[in-house]
């Protein structure tokens, strides 16, 4: 997983190639800034998940969880549009 988001970070592309100020550390910085929000996703998870098993199998918590995956995802692709 981290290879394919660092392989989408330095793909050659219009705009890599226009305004190619990007350095290697910022990369760097965009990729751990990356991992920071899937750690905080992971803990906030399994926390919840500890402590509200009962909770896990209801609709509504499957519905909150998809809810931060999406948003997860949202917050993911905007880093990877921003490079």
């Amino acid at each position: 997983m981290q290879k394919e988001f660092l392989d989408v970070l330095l793909a050659a592309d219009d705009k890599s190639v226009k305004h190619n100020n990007i350095n290697e550390r910022r990369l760097i910085e965009i990729f751990f800034f990356s991992q920071e929000l899937l750690f905080k996703f992971y803990d906030s998870y399994n926390k919840f998940f500890a402590d509200n098993t009962e909770l896990m199998e209801e609709k509504q918590t499957k519905e909150e969880i998809m809810k931060r995956l999406e948003k997860l995802n949202e917050n993911l692709w905007e880093i990877v549009e921003q490079k």
